[in-house]
């Protein structure tokens, strides 16, 4: 790992002897983001308030450019964090919301912190928004202020934990774009907690999956997305046709068709990816087969849902494939398998 930035050792933090946070190790070097995904009671948000100081982990080290975090309180590790609910003052206007870190840090002159309110404003995208009444401004632009905010008295590490959360989706996707060139332009240590895996591939450079208080699997957001290691990671990462299969070594017996993928012999998972799937020709040699159950209309795709032996199985496809009417044989030919370990 490059110098700097946060390290945490095996941390761990439980309540009523439930645990929370169990044994969590991670590294976030300067520049670089960490997004955390996981379904809501995982951990993730605790594991936050103990990196922030409010809570204290009962086991592990944490470490900012190499010092022991224990015993240091929240107010002086120099760490900012976002919220999803924006956790504005309704009572202050954008400025003051902005300024509000400052003053509680001593931020100096007066100038000075208009000077500091100004340029965080335009970082955002928000120039000439210091007097207006946070309660005007959009979800969008809110979230704006409450980056700004966080960002004011120069934080050495940033958390943000569903900070885009409440917003619409189209609102999401454009702000991801702007946050995630903020953040890197920043170069300090950004932690970014979500429960949507496409917020997380976007503004990652590393992502950890969390279960009951633990990663169980980290890497790249390319790699956890090509090899997802177990198939609790495949389904929170949105793949949803998983079946069961024989093996043979080289070819994986389905009730639903036999794949060409090497595993060793004996009761396999198998995952059907998405990518390249196509319509096949009725017989058609490595094709599986099922009943063509529902479709939905999305645009330039369709989402089809294929009856079979195995159960139901959902695929996107391009809105111009001809496809069997509803309840028609359907085949198909599924080119991305992968054996995937249950879990």
């Amino acid at each position: 790992m490059a110098p700097g930035g946060l390290t945490a050792d095996g941390l761990r933090f439980a309540v009523d002897e439930k645990v929370i946070v169990d044994g969590v190790t991670l590294a976030v070097a300067p520049g670089r983001t960490l997004a955390i995904i996981g379904p809501s009671g995982c951990g993730k948000t605790t594991l936050l308030r103990l990196i922030a100081g409010i809570e204290r982990a009962q086991a592990g080290t944490l470490r900012f450019d190499g010092q022991d975090l224990a015993g240091v309180p929240a107010h002086r590790r120099g760490f900012g964090m976002v919220f999803q609910d924006f956790a504005l003052f309704p009572h202050l206007n954008v400025g003051r919301n902005v300024a509000f870190g400052l003053r509680r840090r001593g931020g100096g002159a007066e100038d000075d912190t208009k000077r500091r309110v100004a340029e965080l404003l335009s970082t955002v995208g928000l120039e000439g928004f210091e007097h207006r009444r946070v309660g005007s401004l959009s979800g969008g632009e809110q979230q704006r202020v409450a980056l700004a905010r966080a960002l004011a008295p120069r934080p050495r590490l940033l958390m943000l934990d569903e900070p885009l959360g409440s917003l619409d989706r189209g609102l999401r996707e454009h702000l991801l774009l702007e946050l995630k060139e903020i953040l890197t332009d920043l170069d300090i240590p950004a932690i970014y907690v979500t429960h949507d895996q496409f917020e997380a591939f976007a503004i990652a450079d590393r992502l950890a999956v969390m279960r009951a208080g633990r990663f169980v699997q980290e890497g790249t957001p390319r790699d956890v997305y090509s090899e997802p290691g177990t198939e609790f990671v495949a389904r929170f990462l949105g793949f949803e046709n998983i079946v069961d299969g024989v093996s043979d070594g080289t070819v994986v017996h389905t009730a639903v068709g036999e794949f060409c993928v090497r595993a060793r012999p004996g009761a396999v998972r198998l995952l059907l990816r998405d990518e390249g799937v196509a319509i096949a020709e009725a017989g058609e040699t490595g094709a599986a087969t099922g009943v063509h159950s529902a479709m939905a209309f999305q645009g330039s795709m369709v989402r089809v849902e294929v009856a079979t032996a195995e159960g139901k199985l959902w695929f996107s496809l391009p809105a111009a494939t001809a496809l069997p009417p509803i309840g028609g044989k359907m085949a198909f030919r599924v080119p991305s398998v992968q054996v995937i370990d249950a879990g």
